[in-house]
């Protein structure tokens, strides 16, 4: 058995305290480049239903098991004169794909449901970019924490 070495000590904290540090930044990018994945796939659903004008959008509304467009949906929810609940869609071959839902109210017009999609998909085209700016909101605190006590392990000993 050797003698405590002070110098040995602080030369493994710090290559422990780097390889911690390492470890976090590479998670928190991981998660990062999924999210932008899982933001991409959403934007790309989007994308097919053609903003601004929305003219592609399919719109089902489970209880009648139908498809309708931005028109036909207008019209069924006033003619029942309720607000009803859509899921919005997209065809990619012939299978359908959920995109959103979206609410319809009696005194909708078609305007007000095409702004009401441009938001939508505005504040995704924002989250996106927020996303792709900084990884710093997907570190884990928790780890973060632990590595900080260790760095004033370190500074204190060292």
């Amino acid at each position: 058995m050797g003698t405590f070495d002070e110098k040995d000590f602080c030369n493994i904290l710090e290559e422990q305290l780097n390889e911690e540090w390492n470890k976090i930044i590479e998670r928190a990018k991981k998660r990062q480049r999924e999210k932008l994945e899982e933001l991409e796939e959403r934007i790309k659903a989007w994308e097919a239903l053609n903003p601004p004008s929305f003219d592609r959008v399919i719109l089902y509304h489970e209880g009648e098991g139908r498809f309708f467009d931005l028109n036909g949906a207008l019209k069924s929810v006033r003619e029942k004169g309720m607000r009803r609940t859509f899921k919005i869609v997209y065809k990619e071959g012939k299978k359908y794909y959920y995109v959103a839902t979206l609410t319809i109210e009696v005194g909708d017009t078609l305007e007000s449901l095409r702004a009401t999609l441009e938001r939508r998909y505005r504040n995704l085209l924002e989250e996106y970019e927020a996303t792709k700016e900084s990884f710093t909101p997907f570190i884990d605190r928790e780890a973060l924490k632990e590595v900080g006590e260790l760095a004033a392990l370190k500074r204190q000993i060292c």
